[in-house]
């Protein structure tokens, strides 16, 4: 997956695909889960590559392969469905500024009084210089560097963070994980074909595994990294 995002990075760098930041209403105090997954059909006599498609609903060509694995990048087959992963869990985070998650590919933006968050995917270094360990670059589409200089005030807060796993409870009791492919920490790792392994904190362990969670659920989740929410509820309630 890590090759993946390097090419990614690249794919977007070259686009010419316009680009607008998703904007969401931020949610009620004390939830972090935000939009709706939408499925859209590839249209026929595709001749489009996988970015367009990304760049067209304001996603990261990573975050549409996590949410469709075995698509085409360079040509999806007319007809096929594909998800468009725009719900997501908010970074547990002052919600102040921007915000950047180099895991799962995304800058959050907070414009000061509005209620809003705007979300726009990123592109990242080569492997070796990677963000924001002390070297590295963070890329965006042509649209939403120009959106960002013209919105954001000069002096903004920025935070870097780098968790491939979010989690939240909502106000409803009902229990969610998103989970990304981490960025690899080594050149080993790099070259390896396995997964990166993924940072299991004893505070993620005892969220999947409490007595109102479906365990298989979570597991499955982890393992899967679909890069979008699950409820791991046992007590399923849709949103």
């Amino acid at each position: 997956m890590r090759r993946v995002k390097l090419l990614c990075s690249l794919i977007m760098l070259l686009a010419s695909q316009g680009a607008q930041a998703v904007s969401y209403p931020l949610p009620p105090e004390g939830s972090r889960l935000v939009g709706s997954t939408l499925t859209i059909t590839v249209p026929p006599g595709n001749t489009k590559p996988l970015e367009a498609f990304a760049a067209q609903y304001g996603q990261g060509l990573s975050n549409m392969l996590e949410a469709n694995p075995g698509v085409d990048v360079f040509l999806p087959k007319s007809g096929s469905t594909l998800v468009v992963p725009q719900q997501l869990i908010l970074p547990d985070t002052v919600r102040e500024g921007i915000v950047i998650n180099v895991a799962e590919m995304r800058l959050y933006y907070y414009p000061a009084g509005s209620n809003t968050v705007e979300v726009l995917p990123i592109g990242i270094g080569q492997a070796g210089r990677e963000t924001p360990r002390s070297q590295g670059c963070i890329r965006l589409r042509n649209d939403d560097i120009k959106y960002l200089f013209d919105t954001v005030p000069v002096g903004t807060r920025v935070q870097l963070i780098d968790r491939p796993v979010k989690y939240s409870e909502e106000p409803d009791g009902s229990r969610w994980v998103e989970v990304h492919e981490p960025l690899s920490r080594n050149r080993s790792e790099y070259e390896s074909d396995r997964k990166v392994p993924l940072p299991v904190t004893p505070a993620l362990r005892t969220f999947i595994s409490g007595n109102d969670v479906d365990v298989s659920r979570g597991s499955q989740a982890l393992e899967r990294r679909s890069g979008m929410p699950v409820n791991i509820s046992l007590v399923q309630k849709h949103y």
